[in-house]
């Protein structure tokens, strides 16, 4: 059974129409350095997990859903686009609900956006925190 990132992953390439060539620039954890000099690349992180507690998964609570914070980073040398994909995702992920390859979502919600700017590797940041709540299936 895939990770929940490995879900959320499929579910953002499989949306090809909203951005074009997300399949060869999203990543797990970081991106790969071969991916420094493309027009941008997204990288996906857990931040945090809510802790679940014994009485949380009982066999009688089968409907607990996990919840994670996760940052989904986009980076690229161009502002415009890095911004562009960046509101692309957001507009995706932000309230979602439904189920994703193997795992049911309850929602997707948006906490915060940040915009950056990374003199050493000059490249733009946008970087979106979501709150996650699921459960595989």
């Amino acid at each position: 059974m895939p990770l929940f990132e490995q879900s959320l992953i499929a579910y953002l390439i499989n949306q090809n129409n909203a951005i074009t060539n997300l399949a060869d620039h999203v990543y797990m954890e970081r991106a790969p350095e071969k991916d420094m000099t493309g027009e941008f690349y997204a990288v996906l992180y857990q931040i945090s997990t809510d802790p679940i507690h014994a009485h949380d998964t009982l066999p009688s609570n089968p409907e607990t859903l996990i919840q994670r914070r996760y940052q989904l980073s986009v980076f690229g040398p161009r502002q415009t686009i890095v911004f562009t994909i960046a509101n692309s995702l957001r507009l995706l992920l932000d309230g979602y609900e439904g189920t994703m390859v193997s795992h049911l979502i309850g929602a997707i919600l948006l906490l915060s956006e940040r915009r950056d700017y990374e003199e050493d590797s000059r490249l733009f940041q946008y970087a979106l925190d979501f709150q996650c709540a699921y459960r595989e299936i």
